[in-house]
């Protein structure tokens, strides 16, 4: 919705039902404002015409598969319109999660293909959250001055943070996994500690308090509270629903296990990344689509919190 508000903007969505209910609330916002400048919303069914369409492409995809056949067939309608001279894309930039290997694939297929359009692996760190309030951080992977001159711009109307990780493709992804590994463990870590304390008989606002202020301070806890009617904006707070699904955490933990082995060529020693995949893939098998939060209740069968802290 941010980009529609300076940029024309072209929809693709596998769910046409979904690119079209995005439309409809970016038309519904604008009749809401009282001042607006606003681009164009387009919704297109195939791959091709956002090519012809664009000179910037970004793209947010399930799975790492997706994003190779995605980007490969955007390499090559770009490789299209350079043999015929014609104005077209510029930056391509993947704000999935995938493995670094997955990002050194795309950029090759760019590279042999329209060697002059940039491309920049740049996932996202902030959850639904932070895209609904525009502070979202882009983790970028890539080349610096195409980051300044041409993606800078369009990231910063989305997010809050641009942090680049490195100029070699993949230094975005690998930033993500490994910030997503330390969730995922942080967050187990969390709920763990609150079902101790509830078992002690701690108040679970008393508790919060103690750790926001104490070492064990975090954002699993301070901004992401995996018990209920702790934190009234955490997802724990709306039956674990619309927050950080359990099945993708699943596939994070399993591309930063393969994608250390796939770099280093050796067995990575990682217990608490091997038991914390144990916890989210229990939780996933019971509700793929659960809050990584919803552990605190599925597996250490955590109570809800009062709605007001005890005196």
């Amino acid at each position: 919705r941010a980009l529609a508000r300076r940029y024309d903007v072209v929809l693709l969505d596998r769910n046409s039902e979904l690119a079209l209910k995005t439309r409809n609330a970016i038309y519904e916002e604008r009749e809401g404002a009282h001042s607006y400048t606003a681009g164009d919303v387009h919704i297109e069914n195939v791959v091709e015409k956002v090519a012809r369409r664009c000179e910037a492409v970004i793209t947010m995809l399930p799975s790492p598969a997706a994003v190779r056949e995605v980007h490969a067939q955007l390499a090559l309608y770009a490789q299209r319109k350079l043999q015929h001279s014609e104005h077209g894309l510029v930056l391509a930039m993947d704000c999935s999660t995938t493995a670094p290997a997955d990002a050194l694939a795309v950029a090759h297929f760019y590279r042999s293909r329209s060697p002059g359009l940039n491309f920049l692996d740049a996932p996202v760190s902030g959850g639904v959250g932070g895209a609904q309030s525009q502070t979202l951080s882009f983790l970028v992977g890539g080349d610096l001055q195409a980051i300044k001159h041409t993606a800078e711009p369009i990231l910063n109307t989305m997010g809050k943070r641009i942090i680049h990780c490195g100029t070699a493709h993949g230094s975005g992804q690998a930033a993500k996994l490994s910030n997503n590994l330390l969730l995922a463990i942080t967050m187990s870590g969390v709920c763990e500690a609150y079902s101790l304390a509830q078992r002690l008989g701690l108040d679970e606002h008393v508790f919060a308090s103690v750790v926001r202020a104490s070492s064990g301070q975090c954002w699993s806890n301070d901004a992401y509270n995996p018990v209920p009617n702790v934190l009234p904006t955490a997802p724990a707070s709306r039956n674990y629903k619309k927050g950080f699904a359990a099945e993708l955490m699943v596939k994070d933990l399993r591309l930063a296990l393969s994608a250390s082995e796939c770099e280093r060529g050796d067995t990575w020693k990682a217990p608490m990344t091997q038991q914390a995949l144990q916890l989210y893939n229990t939780l996933a098998q019971h509700d793929r689509q659960l809050d990584i939060g919803a552990l605190f209740r599925l597996v250490y069968n955590g109570r809800d919190a009062a709605e007001t802290r005890a005196s």
